[in-house]
């Protein structure tokens, strides 16, 4: 079970070993370290991929070994209280089907719309612009 200070602690030292394998392999591929040797695809893959599974084994080992957490989840599903049944605060007016049912056509529609335009409509407006240039932006 999944540690809080295990998953901070894995997350601040997956990062310190991802940048220190990262510089030391932009050193060992290009014998120097420089913009062009840090941006190459394998010696920013090392950098991913060590903070990656650093950071996976570092909180595994801290949850399992160092700090378990043994929580029931059992306890959290008896005490929570759902917010879709918490009518506290709203007025009659407020919780009348009617209204609601209202309301509910009002948002549908609007993001029917909103959907077509951003999906559909604007894009098939910039298909006359052909290829994008730097002009078309300025």
């Amino acid at each position: 079970k999944a540690s809080g200070t295990g998953a901070v602690i894995a997350a601040w030292s997956g990062l310190i070993l991802a940048v220190i394998g990262w510089l030391v392999a932009a050193k060992i591929q290009s014998d120097e370290i420089s913009v062009a040797s840090l941006g190459t695809n394998e010696v920013m893959l090392s950098g991913n991929l060590i903070a990656i599974l650093s950071s996976a084994i570092i909180h595994g080992v801290w949850s399992i070994f160092i700090d378990p957490q043994d929580y029931d989840f059992s306890e959290l599903d008896a005490k929570i209280s759902l917010v879709e049944e918490d009518m506290r605060g709203l007025t009659e007016e407020e919780k009348d089907p009617h209204a609601l049912a209202k309301a509910e056509r009002w948002i549908t529609r609007r993001g029917y719309v909103l959907t077509l335009i951003l999906v559909v409509i604007w894009p098939l407006l910039s298909v006359p612009a052909g290829v994008f240039t730097q002009s078309y932006f300025a």
